[in-house]
């Protein structure tokens, strides 16, 4: 009985992501800021559970905010869940965040001729490629910049407003820096042919 009382809630939390517009536009956002595009091969999974997960983390927020627990934003808090999901999601399927290469401005054009080394890393020779070619970068880069690239190495979903915390800069500097980068880059593999 309690069982099916959890599961009728949990329910109702499920139909609220589906028509609270606030909710919506915190689920798509995970997802864009993710870098999580519909012509992404795991959107449609992910963005199933990116919804079970902010029904569970929105239950479960208001049910321990009812216990007297002081948490942060609402919205917030079933953001973070969802980050932690995506990731983890993303791990599982072999796209292991570890060798996941230098992602600076995503999606990138048709046009764009950065090497694909430096998008989403599958085979072990480009990814070699694409070390080398950093490796490159960091000898001709800025220190702030060889920072921005340490971290986007460590964690390339990073945000560039939580990039922006952790350098001590702004988010249009370190959009600025991401691009002065990709165009570095783009001259290091102009040479090289």
């Amino acid at each position: 009985m309690q069982n099916q009382l959890l599961i009728a809630e949990l329910n109702r939390y499920l139909l609220n992501t589906y028509q609270d517009s606030q909710l919506t536009m915190t689920l798509y956002g995970v997802l864009k800021h993710s870098g999580i595009y519909r012509n992404h091969p795991y959107y449609d999974d992910l963005l199933q559970e990116c919804r079970l997960t902010m029904a569970h983390a929105l239950h479960e927020y208001d049910r321990r905010v009812t216990k007297g627990e002081q948490l942060g934003a609402r919205r917030t808090y079933a953001y973070q869940r969802m980050r932690w999901v995506i990731f983890d999601y993303l791990r599982r399927n072999g796209r292991d965040q570890a060798h996941c290469q230098l992602q600076l401005d995503v999606p990138r054009g048709e046009d764009d001729d950065i090497p694909t080394a430096l998008a989403y890393e599958e085979r072990y020779a480009e990814r070699s490629e694409a070390q080398e070619l950093i490796a490159k970068l960091l000898a001709t880069c800025s220190p702030i910049q060889g920072k921005l690239i340490a971290h986007l190495q460590k964690a390339p979903d990073l945000t560039n407003k939580e990039l922006a915390a952790i350098l001590h800069i702004s988010a249009p500097a370190v959009s600025y820096h991401k691009k002065l980068l990709r165009h570095c880059l783009q001259q290091l593999t102009q040479q090289e042919q």
